[in-house]
């Protein structure tokens, strides 16, 4: 009988550890729904940012904050007023409570470093802390680079509840814990400041659930591209100054022409150079593909004009000499510097 006895006592025990168990998992009974979980973001570092993919490389740190009084327990039995876990002790200790599950929705493949703190207090106020060195997936428009600035997202979704269960919210509080860096890893970049926004989406059922989205607003450090870009592309294009502004005697026609397939050429492997060093740059429709175009395009025409317009060989020249020669005096200077007008509003006009 005594044997039957312990054995129903240990099996109402097991029961009545699982139904604790199984009740922690459950949203708190106890709490106003939606239950609110405060969430503030840190920006470690952003190692890279790749245009062409739409990706950004960085390390983030995400602190969730919520309520749940089954949690509580008495400081002074237990001697403490939290219990911090980490690592695979943090992981375990949220499969059997209740948290939030918050996805982020534009994470690209796995995360390369994934770490979770938790922080219980004795009140049962609940703090998740998680560390992500990962890849996430970002809109890029290339439509002004390289004077371009970009917003970058990191988005928070509850796909598990729906927005009358659980809210993320942004308080005061999580503001002041929010932060990025001045300065990055990587040199092209400098963050100015991060936005935060609260919306909702309809989810598989069409339920209302609640996203949050952090923007940083990332502004490129132009002056990192004005050597490596224009410079090569300016000393190139000096050439067609030398076919432009030699007479015949010092330079006659086939040097010229010459000279001018030699610049398209070289125009050509510079394009390539800097596709290859700049990802998007030519590729997409940015400042620098439209000044490498109409740079095809004016080594061509400062190629026409020394066939005909400049060449006193032309038929057309020797019936009309002064009128050709005053055409061309004006041509010498108003062609390149038309041009280097147009280059330079598009310059401008990226800045605006």
């Amino acid at each position: 009988m005594k044997a039957l006895a312990r054995l129903a006592a240990l099996a109402l025990f097991l029961l009545g550890t699982a139904a604790q168990a199984g009740e922690l998992t459950d949203l708190p009974r106890d709490e106003p729904l939606p239950i609110r979980v405060a969430i503030a973001i840190r920006v470690i570092d952003i190692s890279q940012v790749q245009e062409t993919a739409g990706l950004m490389a960085a390390r983030v740190e995400l602190t969730y904050r919520w309520q749940d009084r089954r949690l509580a327990f008495d400081r002074v039995r237990e001697v403490r007023a939290q219990r911090s876990l980490f690592g695979d002790t943090a992981v375990a200790e949220l499969r059997r409570i209740w948290h939030p599950a918050f996805d982020v929705e534009n994470l690209s493949g796995a995360p390369r470093h994934d770490q979770l703190g938790l922080v219980i207090e004795a009140s049962g106020a609940v703090t998740l802390v998680r560390r992500l060195d990962a890849s996430f997936r970002v809109g890029i428009d290339m439509a002004s680079f390289p004077f371009d600035s970009q917003a970058l997202d990191i988005i928070l979704t509850s796909n598990r509840y729906n927005a009358h269960q659980v809210l993320p919210v942004h308080t005061a509080a999580d503001a002041a814990h929010s932060a990025f860096p001045t300065r990055l890893q990587s040199p092209l970049w400098t963050l100015s400041r991060l936005n935060v926004r609260n919306t909702v989406y309809a989810g598989w059922s069409g339920a209302p659930h609640g996203r949050i989205t952090f923007t940083l607003d990332a502004e490129r450090l132009y002056g990192q591209y004005l050597i490596r870009i224009f410079l090569p592309f300016l000393t190139l294009m000096s050439s067609t100054l030398v076919i432009l502004w030699s007479t015949d005697q010092t330079m006659p026609l086939a040097p010229k022409g010459a000279l001018a397939f030699t610049t398209l050429l070289a125009l050509v492997a510079l394009s390539f150079t800097f596709e290859s060093n700049f990802p998007g740059s030519m590729s997409q429709s940015t400042p620098i593909a439209r000044i490498i175009s109409t740079g095809f395009l004016y080594i061509v025409s400062v190629l026409f004009l020394n066939m005909f317009l400049l060449n006193k060989d032309y038929f057309l020249a020797r019936r009309a000499p002064l009128m050709f020669a005053e055409i061309g005096a004006y041509v010498r200077w108003a062609l390149p510097l038309g041009v280097l007008v147009y280059w330079t509003g598009l310059i401008v006009r990226a800045f605006v």
